[in-house]
């Protein structure tokens, strides 16, 4: 269904702080006894769990690949650190347990 944002009953949140993908404007809305009219439903009635599960069948990958690259660029920087700073002579990635410091 689409219903516009200054609909009564319609009350739309604050937006999110999102981490890292502020291009995204996440906020919560809340339907309290909203009127959908049927020319404001789009597809069949009862079916909007089925489409919201296509899109996020879509989107799954993206989200899967965004956050395996930000993972590596965190593993990327934590070596360049540890490589670089040292503790008694030695790097820190060379002393004793220095590879649990990026575990």
């Amino acid at each position: 269904f689409v219903v516009d944002a200054d609909a009564p009953g319609v009350t739309v949140g604050r937006k999110e702080w999102n981490m890292g993908q502020r291009a995204s404007d996440t906020r919560g809305v809340t339907f309290d006894d909203v009127v959908v009219s049927k020319d404001n439903i789009v597809g069949e009635a009862g079916g909007g769990f089925k489409v919201a599960m296509k899109c996020f069948d879509k989107t799954r990958p993206t989200v899967g690949a965004m956050s395996l690259g930000l993972a590596r660029r965190a593993l990327d920087e934590a070596s360049k650190v540890l490589n670089r700073k040292e503790d008694h002579g030695k790097t820190y990635i060379s002393s004793p347990g220095g590879k649990l410091y990026v575990g």
